[in-house]
């Protein structure tokens, strides 16, 4: 997936009709994704807030211009675990719009099996699906009136069924959420995997060492 795509896509489909500048809260924005989404918003006129557990910019991006533009706020979603959130809102003030990045796969730390990855259903379900459901409300209960959500496509969801259900099951829930509170105001962006900074590090480098080498004509095909 092209770097600026998603952050673009997010930022046409629900912000372009302002005609004053939005105050919006990107949570997750310390991240990959998040970041350039903040990044975009920031160049389209846009008052931003990034919302992350360590609340600073990611390393690549603290001596860019826009970065100084965005107000870094350090926070936890976790429900009853985290920031309450009350005070969170009011850290918000009154927003316009909200997106939310939040959704990493985090698998366990120890390996099993054949192919050594294993993953916290139940740990995955809380962090994505719970914890979205509660940026959900709190956005809500500072004012926006549009959400965007980052969940993930059809086609991805459909490859990792089984594999790594909590994950599939927690971005289900954040879009549940999502349209229930926000109606004609939500969207959910649909991206198949994203990989890049921390998430999945070795993935491109595979990924482009198939695509140049025996799968270019059948990715080449694809794309026609």
């Amino acid at each position: 997936m092209k770097e600026n795509y998603l952050p673009n896509v997010v930022l046409w489909s629900i912000f372009f009709s302002a005609v004053d500048a939005y105050r919006v809260v990107v949570f997750g924005g310390s991240g990959f994704l998040g970041s350039r989404v903040c990044k975009n918003l920031v160049n389209c006129g846009c008052e931003v807030i990034s919302v992350s557990r360590s609340g600073n910019p990611p390393h690549w991006a603290s001596s860019e211009k826009w970065c100084s533009s965005v107000e870094w706020l350090a926070a936890d979603a976790t429900p009853s675990q985290g920031t309450d959130p009350i005070l969170l809102s009011k850290a918000l003030g009154s927003i316009d719009g909200a997106v939310s990045c939040i959704g990493s796969i985090q698998p366990r730390p120890e390996w099993v099996q054949l192919l050594g990855l294993s993953f916290d259903d139940d740990a995955l379900r809380f962090e994505i699906g719970s914890v979205n459901e509660n940026i959900v409300s709190i956005c809500k209960s500072s004012g926006a009136s549009r959400f965007v959500f980052v969940s993930v496509s059809f086609e991805t969801a459909k490859a990792l069924e089984g594999a790594i259900e909590g994950y599939l099951d927690g971005k289900r829930a954040g879009e549940e959420a999502v349209y229930k509170e926000f109606g004609n105001g939500a969207l959910v962006v649909a991206p198949s995997l994203i990989y890049g900074g921390k998430r999945f590090p070795t993935i491109g480098k595979v990924w482009r060492s198939i695509v140049d080498g025996p799968g270019k004509l059948y990715v080449a095909c694809n794309d026609a």
